[in-house]
């Protein structure tokens, strides 16, 4: 069987991804430098511009691929610290919940664009670039407690 041309591609991709995982970790986001990332990805500087136009994609990128795991974790904690009156929620009917959940963690994390379109275009501009990290930690902020939130209701609601 054979690999698809775009099996590299994705490989060399997540190995840089994983990468800007470590390096923002141990350095922070303002600390570290795409050279940091090449680096620590094994892979030559240029080709991490080949898939990233700047470090904020990267960031934005990993917010965008972890977004469900980090969801999905909160849900899977709570499950877990409500055992075993949480074991009572487990049916068929509980697979529409998670979905509806999802998708309101999602609009609740999708409400910073518009916020983050029209600063990227007005007067705030380099201030914005700077500083709008804090809108992606806040929106994450706010949908884990939102899921959090429905999560402990459909737990609870259970016992």
């Amino acid at each position: 069987m054979e690999s698809s041309p775009e099996a590299p591609e994705q490989a060399r991709k997540a190995t840089i991804l994983r990468a800007a995982v470590d390096i923002f970790a141990s350095k922070g986001y303002h600390g570290c430098r795409i050279a940091d990332v090449a680096k620590a990805a094994g892979v030559a500087y240029g080709l991490v511009y080949h898939y990233f136009d700047s470090k904020d994609e990267v960031l934005d990128t990993l917010f965008l691929e972890r977004w469900d795991v980090m969801l999905a974790a909160i849900v899977l904690v709570v499950f877990a610290l409500q055992w075993p009156e949480s074991r009572a929620a487990l049916s068929a009917d509980l697979v529409p919940t998670l979905f509806i959940l999802a998708v309101l963690a999602n609009v609740a994390y999708c409400a910073a664009y518009p916020v983050d379109v029209v600063a990227q275009y007005s007067g705030f501009q380099a201030a914005w670039k700077r500083y709008r990290w804090l809108l992606f930690v806040v929106g994450v902020v706010f949908a884990g407690i939102i899921t959090r939130f429905f999560a402990v209701a459909m737990f609870s609601r259970a016992a």
